[in-house]
C-alpha cells in the first residue's frame, strides 16, 4: 500500500517544517527543490510563468515531535480532590501557556485568596479568612513549584504578581512556616530563581523579591539541625544556579519552559528561528540579557556578602566563580560590541554577552568594582583577563548611563591595580623574556587601549565630560610607574587629542551649559601642572635641562592656550569661575615656582594688553576686566599673584586713557574706562604707583572731552569719575561744579547727559554734592517751553531735577518753574472757557504734577501764586471732564486739595469765578460751571446762591431790561398778548450783540439749574421765580422764531438743544413752585385786591412770609401794573395760569374785574390778566358783558379809527376769545355778521386821506374767522365770499420768508384749515367753498413749492408748513400735476419731522401722477427704444428717465452715520424735537428711496427698465442704498446681532405713525420694497459682495422675513379669483393674473402657497391639438437674491433652439427685468399664441415678445428677410459696432 497524502494544508505544513528544523541540534541539508533566479516564485515575487522542467517532487514532512509535556503539579501531588473548585480552576490555568490566561489565573488566586487570608481585610469574616488560609495550605506544594517558572516568565506582570503574592504569603505564619521548611529542602531551581528574582530588570520586581528573600533567607535553620540560615544552607545552589544563569541564561530557562528554548544566534539561524515564542513580548537575546543581568546582580551579592570566598580554592563552587573570571568569554559582559578583542577565536555563534545589552554591562561594572574592593588580593591570574577587558571596554562604550556606572569601577580597579594599563598591554603577548615589562613600558603609549583613550579624549570623553575630565590625571597617573610622558611627543599626542574636543565642538555639543567647559578647563590646566611637577621630579639624579624646558613649555604654552580660547569665545564658561579655576593653579604656580609663575604671568599680560588694540577693546571689556579679575583677586593666596594683578590693571588705565582722548573710535575704549573707574576701583586705588597721574587726568578730562563723546557716554564718564572721587569731597564737589557749568547751556545737547546724572543722584551715587552756584533757569525755561509746545521729550527730567534742587537748582530756578506753570495754566483755562472746541493738550497734566511737585518741594513757592492757578485748575479738576465726558480729569482729589485748601481757596479766587457766570464770552454751558462749582462745594447750594451768583438787585436790575424789550411780532400768531406791531424798546447792541447767552441769561441758567438740584433751596427763594418765568418765555420766543430774525438775550450761536435744555429745566423749577396754589384755599379775591389797592397789606396776614407764593405773585402784578409790556404781561399771564386752575367763578371774576379796571392804566397787564382767566374755560357772565362791550365797540367804529382804536379792540377781543377746541362761543350770531360787516366795511372803503385799513386789521380779522366760523358755518351770505377773498388776497404772492406778512399768512392757512373740517359735517358751507377750493388750494401748492418755503427753521415756519401741507392733503389728486414730483421732493429732506410726513404723502401722489404721465408718453411712442439704450443713433422718442431731483437728493446722502447702539431704546422728548441731525438724514434716506419705489409702481416693463438703468448709472444700490441698510439692520457686523423682524409687517409701513424708535422697521420696509420693485439690482450687488459672512447674513436674513412676503405676494395674482377678497377690499381691481393668462388652452396651477420654503412653484400648460405643452418657474428659498428657475416641462410642435429661447426669456424677464412672475407667463403665452399663429420670432434673442418693451420683432433684413426687435437690434448694434445685419452681414438699412 502506498504512502497516502497528508491531509494537512500546504502552510500547516510548513509550519511543522520550520519547527522541526528548529529542534535538530545539527544543521541538515535543505533537498527540497528551490526555484530558480528566472521565471517561477522566487523571493522578488510573482513570476511571468512556470518553469518548463520536470515537476517539484512531492513528499510528506512529518509535524514536530512535541516535547514532553510537564506534569501539572496538582496532579503530581494529586490535589485536584482536596483543592476547592474554584482554587483548582486557577492552578488549571497557571499551566496554560496563553499569558492573559495566566495573568487572570495570578489575579484571581490574589483577589479571591491571597487578599482574604490578610487579617486587615476588614470585609471578610472570621470563617471566610480560615477557609481561605485552609485552601491555600493545600495549594501551597503547587505554588512551590509554579513559583520559579513564573519569576523567570517574560512578562512583567506575571513575575510581579508572583512576587506579590509570595509576599502575602509569607505573611500568613503558617505558610511562612511552610514556605521556610520547603525552602531549606529546596531544590536548585527554586532558590536561584528567587535570588535572580532580587536583580530583575523591573525595580518592583526586584524591591519586592529583596524584601521576602531578606526575610527568610536570614531565618535560622530548624532546630535539630546544624548552626547557619537558611542563605548559607541555600549558598552552593544559588551559586550553581547564578553561574549558569550567566553563562548559559537559555539552558536555565529552557528547564522550566522546554518548549521555548531555541537556537537564538549563529550563521545559520534564520529569521523564523529567532522569532519571538511563546506569544512572550520579548526576543531571545532580550531574555538572556534579562536573565544575565539579574545572575550578575545575585554574583555580585553573593561575593560581596562572602558566601563566595575566592581565597578557598578546594571548594567547587568556588572554583566555578575563579574559573569564570578567568574566561575572556564572561568579561565580554562589559563589551558593547561584537567582537571583543581580548576574546581569542570565538567561535561563530558566540556573541558577546554585553552586546545591545547597556544593563548587562553596568551590572559587570558593578561587579568589578565589588571584586576591586572585596577581593584586591585574590583575583591572581584573572588580572590580566580583567586589565584587558576593562581598558577595552571602558573608552568604547556607547550608553552614556552605563559610562557613568563604569568610572566608579575603574577607578577602583585602577587604584587597587596601578599595573593594570601594563597587564591590558601584555595580555596575549606569548613572550616571557626579562625584557618585556620594559618593552611594555614604551609600547603602552602605542598600545590598542591607549590609541583607543585618546580617541576617547578627541570625543569629549565619548559623550560624558563632566564625569571623566576629573578623572583623567588618576588615568595618567596609572599609566606607568615612572613619569607618564617624558618626551615631547607624547605629550603633545596628549593634549592634542584633549583640545581636539574644542576644536571639533564636540564638547559643546555633547553636554550643555558651562559645566563641561569648566571641567575641560580644570583638566587641561590640572594636568599640565603636574606632568610639568613629574617632569620636574627626577626619576635618577639630577633634572635634565631639556626635562625643565619641556615642563616650562608645556605649561606655559597650556595656561596661554586656555587663555586665548576663552577670549577668543571658543571657550564660552562664566568669567568668574573661570577667574578662579585659572588663578588656583597661578597660585600652585606661584607657590611652587616662582620663576614659572612670572613666565605664565607674562604670556597671559601680553595677551590681555593685545585686547587694548582696535576692536579687541571689546572683547576686553565685556569679558576680561569684570569678573575675571575680580574673581582672581579674592581667589589669590599668594602676595605675588595680587602684585602682578594690581600692577597690570593699573598699566591698562593709563594705556586705555590715552587711546580715549586721541582714538578716534573713543567709546570703545570709554566702557573700559568706566568699568575699571568702577568695577575696579579698590584695585586701581590700592595701587601707588599711577595713583598722581590718574588724579591729574582726570580732573580735567571731562573738559578735553567735551563734545567728543556723544552725551550717553558722556554721562557715563561723569559718574565714573565721581565714584572714583568718592573718597575725596574737595576734589569731587570741584568737578560736579565744572560739570554743572558746561551742563547749563541748553544749546549744548547735553540734557540726556543730566538725565543719566539725575538716575545716578536717584541711585545714591551724587551723595555728599551740593546744589550748584550757576543758574539754570535758561536750561529750565527751555524745558517747558518744549512741553508746553509738545514738541519735547524731557518732561520727566525737569521733574527729576525738582526732586532733587538740592544738588542742582536753586531758589531761583523754582520761582521760574512756578511762574511759567502759573501763566500756562491760565492759558489753557482761557481756552476751555472762551475758545469752542478747544482742544486741551495733554501735556497740562505735566503743568499740574510740576505745580504739585514744587508744592512738595518747597510749600511757600507755589502758596504765594494760589491767586493765579485756583480757577485754572477748578477749571481742570471739575468743568474739563463734564464738557468731555470720556476725559478724565487732570488734577486728583489729593492734588486739588492740597493745592487749593478748603474755603480760603474758594475765597481767593471767587470773583474771578463771578466773571466766568457774567461773561458772555465764556463759552461753557452754564449747567456745567453750576454742576462743577456744586461738586466742588461738596453740593452746599446755599453758599453757592449767597456767594458766587449776583445779588438779589443786580438780577431785578438785568431783568427790567429784558422785561421792556418788546417780543417779535411775529409772536402774535401763537400769543394773542403780542401785537403785531412793535411796542416796547429795542433791544441795544450791547445787549444783544453777543453770539453767547448775555450775562442776564448766564445767571438765570445758572439760578434754573441750582433750583432744579436743591427744591428746598427754590421754596425759600421765590423771588428766583420772576426771572425763571422771564427766561422760559424767552426761550420759547426764540425756539419759536427763525434765525434770521434772532436778536435776544440768549446770543446767535447758541443752539436750540441749548435752549431747549433751559426751557426744560426752567418748565420742572416753575411747575413746582407753582403746585402750591393747588390748594383749595388760595386767597384769590384777596390777593386781587391787595393788587388793586382795595385793602392794604399789612390788614391781612397772608403776605406774612415775604418769601411765599402769595407775596410773589403781589409783587409781580405791581410791577407789571408799573412797567406796563408786553413781555411783562404775558409773564404775568403765565404765573396766573397755574394759579387760576380749578378756581372757581367767583375768582375768576375777580381777577376779571381787575384786568377791567386797569385797563385804561395798564392795557397789557390787563389783557395778561383777562387771558388767564379766559384759559380757565370758566365761562362768567361778566367775561360775557366783556366780549360784548369790546364788540360793540367795534361796531359803528368809523374807518379812520380802525388802525388805532379798532385794532384795539380787536386785539382785545381775540384775548377774550375762547380757547379753539372749547365748546363756548365769542359773539352770539348776530353781533358776529355785525362784527364781520364793519370789518368788511373797513377794508372795502377807499379813503383819500391816505388812512387806508393795514394789514393788521386783515391780519386780526383772519384771526377772529377762526373763532365766529363754527357761528356762520351755517348762514349764507357775503360774509364767507368776504373770508374766501381775504384768503385768496393773502395767499396770492405768499412767502414764508415775507416776516411783515407771516401773522396774516399763518392765521390764513389756520382759517383754511378750519374751513376744511367745518365743511366736512355742513353742506351749505360746502357749497360755497367747492368754488374757491381748487383756486386756495393751488394757492397753498405755490406757496408749498416756491423757494421761499425751503430750509425754514423757525418754529413757526415749520409749524404752518405743515400746516399748509396738511390743506394740500385734501385735494391732492384734483391739483397735483405730474411735474410737481420734483417740487415737492425737497419736503423729504427737510429737518422736520412733520414736514417729513407730510410731505411723503404729497410726494407719494405726486408720483402715481408722474408715472402715469411717463407710461403714456412712452407708451405712445412704441417704438423708441427705453432709456437703458438711448444714445445719438437711436430713434427720437420720449425717455423713460428718474427726477434729477430724486436723484440727486439720494446721491446727497452717501453713507449715514448710524448709531447703531440706540436703535432699541426709546428716545426722549428732547431728542425727537431736535429733529435737525441724525434722525432727519435717516428719515429723509429712506423717505427718498420709498418715493423712488412709488414711481415704480405700475409701470411697464420699458419704464421701469429705464429707471433702473438710472439706478445702475448712479450706483444709487451698491454706493448708498445696501451699505446704509445693512448697517441699520446690522447685517454682517461682528459681534452685533441682526435686528428681529419677527413682530413687524415688512410689507407694510404707515409713515404717518413714525417714531424715532421706529426707524429700523422703516429700514425693513424699505429693503422689502427694493426686493420688490429693483431685485436684479440687489441681486448683482449681492453676487458680487466679497466679504463672505455679509453675504451668508443677508441671504439668512432674507430667507427668514422677506422671501415668505415677496414669493406670497408674487403668487397672489395667480390665485383663483375666490382668494382675492383682501385685493378687493383694499380697492384693487378683482380680475386677477391668473384670470389673465387661463383660457380655453392655457391653464395655470400654483403649489406650495403658505408651505415651505423651497416648495413654491408655478406651472403654466398650453393644449394644442390636444397636446398639452407645460412649464414651470420654481422660487428659491431666497428669492429674489437667487434668481428663479425655469422647469422644462414638454415640448409639443416647437423646435428645441425656440423652446430654450422662451424659457431663458421667462428666467430673464424675472431676473434682471424686474418682472414679475405673472409678467413673464404672461410673454411666454404670447410667444406661444403668436407662434402657432405663424409669426415669426427675432432671429437675435429667438423669441416673439422681447424682454424689453414686450414688442413683437418689426424690422426686417432687406437682404435676409429676417425679422428683429427694435431693442435687440440696437444692443446687437452697439457691442459689435457695426450696422450689418447679425445673419446675413449685409448692411440692414
Amino acid at each position: 500500500m502506498g504512502k497516502q497524502k497528508s491531509s494537512a494544508t500546504s502552510a500547516t505544513r510548513k509550519k511543522h517544517a520550520r519547527k522541526a528544523a528548529a529542534s535538530n541540534a545539527t544543521d541538515e541539508v535543505d533537498n527540497s527543490p528551490q526555484p530558480s533566479a528566472k521565471g517561477g516564485k522566487g523571493a522578488s515575487g510573482k513570476g511571468k510563468g512556470k518553469k518548463k522542467g520536470e515537476p517539484r517532487i512531492k513528499m510528506y514532512i512529518p509535524p514536530v515531535k512535541p516535547p514532553a509535556l510537564q506534569r501539572d503539579p496538582v496532579e503530581v501531588y494529586g490535589l485536584a480532590s482536596q483543592l476547592p473548585p474554584d482554587l483548582l480552576v486557577i492552578f488549571r490555568k497557571l499551566t496554560k501557556k496563553d499569558i492573559v490566561t495566566r495573568t487572570r489565573a495570578l489575579e484571581e488566586l490574589q483577589s479571591k485568596w491571597i487578599d482574604s487570608c490578610s487579617p486587615e481585610n476588614k470585609s471578610i469574616s472570621a470563617d471566610d479568612r480560615d477557609t481561605a488560609v485552609a485552601g491555600l495550605e493545600v495549594a501551597l506544594p503547587a505554588w512551590n513549584l509554579h513559583f520559579p517558572a513564573l519569576m523567570f516568565h517574560p512578562s512583567r506582570r506575571i513575575r510581579l504578581l508572583t512576587a506579590q503574592i509570595q509576599a502575602a504569603c509569607l505573611q500568613v505564619q503558617s505558610l511562612h512556616d511552610q514556605i521556610l521548611d520547603y525552602l531549606s529542602n529546596a531544590p536548585e531551581l527554586y532558590c536561584g530563581a528567587w535570588k535572580l528574582s532580587c536583580f530583575d530588570i523591573d525595580r518592583q520586581v526586584s524591591q519586592l523579591s529583596q524584601q521576602t528573600w531578606s526575610q527568610v533567607s536570614l531565618a535560622p535553620l530548624p532546630e535539630g539541625e546544624e548552626e547557619g540560615t537558611i542563605e548559607s544552607r541555600v549558598g552552593p545552589y544559588l551559586v550553581s544556579f547564578t553561574v549558569d544563569s550567566v553563562m548559559a541564561p537559555e539552558s536555565v530557562y529552557g528547564q522550566f519552559y522546554p518548549g521555548a528554548v531555541t537556537k537564538t544566534s549563529g550563521p545559520n539561524v534564520s529569521a523564523d528561528q529567532s522569532r519571538i515564542v511563546e506569544g512572550e513580548d520579548e526576543s531571545p537575546n532580550d531574555r538572556a540579557g534579562r536573565i544575565r543581568l539579574a545572575a550578575l546582580g545575585s554574583l555580585r551579592s553573593l561575593i560581596a556578602s562572602g558566601l563566595v570566598k575566592l581565597s578557598h580554592g578546594d571548594e567547587s563552587e568556588e572554583q566555578r566563580v575563579e574559573s569564570i573570571l578567568n574566561d575572556p568569554q564572561f568579561w565580554t559582559i562589559l563589551y558593547s560590541g561584537d567582537h571583543p578583542p581580548f576574546v581569542s577565536s570565538p567561535s561563530p555563534e558566540f556573541t558577546p554577552y554585553g552586546m545591545d545589552q547597556p544593563g548587562v554591562r553596568r551590572a559587570g561594572w558593578g561587579l568589578v568594582q565589588v571584586l576591586a574592593k572585596h577581593h584586591h588580593d585574590h583575583l591572581g591570574s584573572a588580572l590580566p583577563v580583567m586589565s584587558a577587558a576593562i581598558l577595552r571596554s571602558i573608552w568604547v562604550e556607547p550608553d552614556a548611563g552605563t559610562r557613568h556606572s563604569a568610572l566608579d569601577g575603574l577607578l577602583s580597579f585602577l587604584a587597587g591595580f596601578p599595573q593594570a594599563w601594563k597587564l591590558a598591554t601584555a595580555f596575549g603577548v606569548e613572550s616571557e623574556s626579562d625584557e618585556l615589562e620594559d618593552e611594555i613600558d614604551h609600547t603602552v603609549y602605542s598600545s590598542p587601549a591607549y590609541i583607543e583613550f585618546l580617541q576617547f579624549l578627541r570625543m569629549a570623553c565619548g559623550g560624558s565630560p563632566t564625569h571623566f575630565y576629573p578623572s583623567i590625571i588618576i588615568i595618567l597617573s596609572k599609566l606607568s610607574t615612572d613619569s607618564p610622558y617624558r618626551t615631547q611627543p607624547t605629550i603633545d599626542e596628549l593634549f592634542d587629542a584633549l583640545w581636539a574636543a574644542v576644536d571639533s565642538q564636540a564638547l559643546t555639543i555633547v553636554e550643555r551649559g558651562s559645566a563641561p567647559v569648566l571641567a575641560f578647563i580644570s583638566a587641561v590646566l590640572e594636568n599640565a601642572r603636574f606632568i610639568s611637577t613629574k617632569l620636574r621630579q627626577p626619576s635618577s639624579g639630577e633634572v635634565d635641562d631639556p626635562a625643565l624646558e619641556l615642563s616650562s613649555k608645556l605649561v606655559v604654552d597650556q595656561i596661554g592656550q586656555v587663555w586665548n580660547y576663552y577670549m577668543s569665545h571658543k571657550l564660552v564658561a562664566p568669567a568668574s569661575e573661570f577667574g578662579t579655576i585659572l588663578c588656583k593653579t597661578l597660585d600652585r604656580l606661584a607657590g611652587n615656582d616662582i620663576e614659572l609663575f612670572k613666565l605664565v604671568w607674562t604670556r597671559i599680560e601680553d595677551a590681555t594688553i593685545l585686547l587694548l588694540e582696535g576692536e579687541n577693546i571689546i572683547v576686553a571689556t565685556k569679558v576680561a576686566f569684570t569678573d575675571i579679575w575680580k574673581a582672581m583677586d579674592a581667589e589669590a593666596k599668594q602676595s605675588e599673584v595680587k602684585e602682578q594683578l594690581h600692577a597690570m590693571l593699573g598699566q591698562m588705565l593709563h594705556i586705555s586713557l590715552q587711546r580715549l582722548e586721541s582714538a578716534s573710535s573713543s567709546p570703545l575704549y570709554l566702557e573700559h574706562v568706566i568699568l575699571m573707574l568702577t568695577d575696579m576701583r579698590h584695585l586701581l586705588v590700592g595701587f601707588q604707583g599711577n595713583q598722581e597721574s590718574l588724579q591729574s587726568l582726570l580732573e580735567t578730562g571731562f573738559i578735553r572731552l567735551d563734545g567728543k563723546l556723544d552725551p550717553g557716554h558722556l554721562s557715563r564718564l561723569i559718574e565714573a569719575i565721581l565714584f572714583y572721587f568718592q573718597d575725596d569731597q574737595i576734589s569731587k564737589q570741584k568737578y560736579w561744579h565744572g560739570v554743572l557749568t558746561v551742563l547749563a547751556d541748553p544749546s549744548s545737547g547735553h540734557k540726556s547727559t543730566l538725565g543719566a546724572l539725575l538716575d545716578a543722584s536717584k541711585r545714591g551715587r551724587l551723595s555728599g554734592l551740593s546744589s550748584a552756584t550757576v543758574e539754570l533757569h535758561t536750561l529750565v525755561l527751555s524745558i517747558l517751553s518744549d512741553t508746553k509746545e509738545g514738541s519735547g521729550d524731557d518732561d520727566q527730567l525737569l521733574l527729576d531735577l525738582i526732586r532733587h534742587h538740592d544738588i542742582f537748582l536753586s531758589e531761583k530756578e523754582l520761582d521760574v518753574c512756578a511762574n511759567f506753570v502759573c501763566s500756562w495754566l491760565e492759558e489753557v483755562s482761557a481756552g476751555v472757557l472762551r475758545q469752542p472746541g478747544y482742544s486741551v493738550p495733554s501735556s497740562v497734566s505735566f503743568a499740574v504734577q510740576v505745580l504739585r511737585l514744587l508744592h512738595d518741594v518747597r510749600p511757600e513757592t507755589v502758596v504765594s501764586r494760589r491767586v493765579a492757578f485756583a480757577g485754572p485748575l477748578f477749571v481742570l479738576k471739575y468743568i474739563l471732564p463734564q464738557i468731555f465726558s470720556e476725559t478724565d480729569s487732570f488734577v486728583g482729589n489729593s492734588v486739588y486739595s492740597t493745592l487749593i485748601g478748603g474755603g480760603e481757596g474758594f475765597q481767593v479766587w471767587l470773583p474771578e469765578l463771578q466773571g466766568w457766570l457774567l461773561d458772555p464770552q465764556v463759552e461753557v454751558d452754564i449747567d456745567i460751571l453750576v454742576d462743577a462749582l456744586l461738586e466742588a462745594s461738596h453740593q452746599d447750594s446755599e453758599w453757592l446762591l449767597h456767594k458766587v451768583i449776583p445779588s438779589k438787585t443786580v438780577l431785578d436790575a438785568l431783568f427790567m431790561e429784558e422785561v421792556l424789550i418788546g417780543p417779535s411780532p411775529i409772536l402774535a400768531t401763537m400769543d394773542a398778548l403780542v401785537t403785531e406791531k412793535d411796542e416796547g424798546e429795542s433791544p441795544s447792541k450791547e445787549a444783544y450783540d453777543g453770539k453767547q447767552p448775555s450775562s442776564y441769561a448766564r445767571m438765570v441758567w445758572a439760578l434754573s439749574s441750582l433750583m432744579a438740584v436743591d427744591r428746598h433751596l427754590a421754596r425759600s427763594s421765590y423771588w428766583v421765580l420772576k426771572h425763571l418765568l422771564l427766561i422760559q418765555q424767552l426761550a420759547e420766543d426764540r425756539l419759536a422764531l427763525p434765525m434770521d430774525s434772532i436778536h435776544d438775550t440768549f446770543g446767535s450761536e447758541t443752539s436750540r438743544t441749548t435752549i431747549r435744555f433751559i426751557l426744560n429745566q426752567s418748565r420742572k423749577t416753575i411747575s413746582y413752585l407753582l403746585s402750591a396754589s393747588s390748594e383749595d384755599d388760595f386767597p384769590h379775591s384777596q390777593l386781587v385786591e391787595i393788587i388793586s389797592g382795595k385793602k392794604p397789606p399789612r390788614e391781612t396776614n397772608i403776605l406774612s412770609d415775604s418769601e411765599s407764593l402769595q407775596a410773589f405773585t403781589v409783587d409781580v402784578c405791581h410791577l407789571a401794573q408799573k412797567k406796563d409790556c408786553v413781555r411783562m404781561a404775558r409773564l404775568v399771564r403765565t404765573l396766573l395760569v397755574p394759579l387760576l386752575r380749578g378756581a372757581s367763578g367767583v375768582d375768576v371774576d375777580a381777577w376779571l374785574t381787575l384786568g377791567r379796571t386797569a385797563k385804561r392804566s395798564a392795557p397789557n397787564f390787563a389783557r395778561g390778566v383777562v387771558a388767564a382767566a379766559v384759559s380757565t374755560g370758566v365761562e362768567t357772565p361778566l367775561l360775557a358783558r366783556m366780549r360784548n362791550e369790546a364788540a360793540s365797540d367795534l361796531i359803528g367804529l368809523p374807518v379812520s379809527r380802525a388802525n388805532t382804536e379798532g385794532s384795539n379792540h380787536l386785539h382785545t377781543l381775540l384775548v377774550l376769545a375762547p380757547p379753539l377746541d372749547s365748546d363756548s362761543v365769542l359773539l352770539p350770531t348776530q353781533r358776529s355778521i355785525n362784527l364781520v360787516q364793519t370789518v368788511e366795511k373797513w377794508i372795502n372803503t377807499e379813503s383819500d386821506d391816505d388812512e387806508e385799513v393795514g394789514p393788521v386789521i386783515e391780519s386780526q380779522m383772519m384771526a377772529l374767522f377762526l373763532h365766529i366760523a363754527p357761528v356762520l358755518q351755517s348762514l349764507s351770505g357775503r360774509h364767507w365770499e368776504f373770508a374766501f377773498d381775504l384768503i385768496e388776497n393773502t395767499l396770492e404772492g405768499a412767502s414764508f420768508k415775507d416776516m411783515e406778512m407771516f401773522v396774516q399768512l399763518a392765521r390764513t392757512l389756520e382759517l383754511v384749515a378750519n374751513v376744511q373740517t367745518l365743511v366736512a359735517t355742513n353742506k351749505q358751507l360746502r357749497a360755497s367753498w367747492v368754488t374757491r377750493q381748487q383756486t386756495i388750494s393751488r394757492l397753498v401748492r405755490d406757496l408749498v413749492v416756491s423757494s421761499s418755503a425751503h430750509n425754514l427753521d423757525g418754529g413757526i415756519e415749520l409749524v404752518y408748513r405743515t400746516k399748509a401741507l396738511n390743506i394740500l392733503h385734501e385735494s391732492a389728486e384734483a391739483i397735483l400735476e405730474p411735474g410737481d414730483f420734483s417740487k415737492f421732493v425737497y419736503l423729504l429732506h427737510e429737518p422736520h419731522l412733520e414736514t417729513q410726513q407730510e410731505g411723503y404723502g404729497l410726494v407719494r401722489t405726486a408720483a402715481l401722477k408722474y408715472t402715469e404721465h411717463v407710461v403714456m408718453e412712452v407708451g405712445l411712442n412704441s417704438t423708441a427704444p427705453s432709456s437703458a439704450s438711448v444714445s445719438a443713433s437711436a430713434p427720437e422718442g420720449a425717455e423713460a428717465r428718474l427726477p434729477t431731483e430724486l436723484i440727486q437728493l439720494l446721491d446727497a446722502y452717501g453713507i449715514l452715520d448710524l448709531d447703531d447702539e440706540g436703535w432699541e431704546e426709546e428716545d426722549t422728548e428732547e431728542d425727537v424735537g431736535d429733529w435737525s441731525g441724525l434722525h432727519q438724514r435717516q428719515f429723509g434716506f429712506f423717505l427718498g428711496w420709498m418715493a423712488l419705489f412709488d414711481i415704480m409702481e405700475n409701470t411697464s416693463l420699458r419704464v421701469r427698465a429705464g429707471y433702473v438703468e438710472d439706478i445702475r448709472n448712479g450706483e444709487l444700490v451698491s454706493r448708498h442704498l445696501m451699505p446704509n441698510l445693512c448697517r441699520m439692520l446690522r447685517l454682517g457686523q461682528p459681534g452685533k446681532k441682526p435686528v428681529r423682524m419677527d413682530l413687524y409687517e415688512v410689507d407694510s409701513f404707515y409713515v404717518q405713525l413714525f417714531e424715532p424708535t421706529s426707524m429700523t422697521v422703516l429700514g425693513a420696509h424699505v429693503y422689502y420694497r427694493a426686493l420688490r420693485a429693483i431685485p436684479s439690482l440687489v441681486r448683482v450687488w449681492w453676487t458680487e459682495c466679497k466679504d463672505r459672512q455679509l453675504s451668508n447674513a443677508i441671504a439668512t436674513y432674507t430667507a427668514s422675513y422677506f422671501s415668505p412676503v415677496l414669493v406670497s405676494a408674487e403668487l397672489a395674482s395667480l390665485r383663483p379669483p375666490f382668494q382675492s377678497e383682501q385685493q378687493a377690499t383694499a380697492g384693487q381691481p378683482q380680475v386677477s393674473g391668473r384670470e389673465l393668462l387661463e383660457d380655453e388652452a392655457t391653464s395655470v396651477r400654483v403649489s406650495g402657497v403658505g408651505g415651505q420654503a423651497g416648495s413654491w412653484e408655478v406651472s403654466m400648460s398650453y393644449v394644442i391639438d390636444e397636446q398639452k405643452m407645460e412649464m414651470g418657474v420654481k422660487l428659491p428659498s431666497e428669492y429674489p437674491l437667487r434668481n428663479v428657475e425655469v422647469k422644462d416641462g414638454r415640448r409639443v410642435g416647437v423646435p428645441e433652439t425656440k423652446w430654450r429661447g422662451w424659457l431663458f426669456a421667462v428666467q430673464q424677464l424675472v431676473g434682471t427685468q424686474n418682472g414679475h412672475v405673472v409678467d413673464a407667463l404672461g410673454m411666454f403665452k404670447k410667444n406661444v399664441s403668436l407662434h402657432f399663429e405663424g409669426q415669426v420670432e427675432c432671429a437675435i434673442c429667438y423669441s416673439i415678445i422681447s424682454l424689453t418693451d414686450l414688442q413683437l420683432p418689426t424690422k426686417p433684413c432687406k437682404t435676409c428677410k429676417n425679422r428683429f426687435h427694435a431693442s435687440c437690434l440696437y444692443k446687437w448694434f452697439k457691442s459689435s459696432s457695426s450696422s450689418s445685419c447679425p445673419l446675413c452681414r449685409s448692411d440692414i438699412f
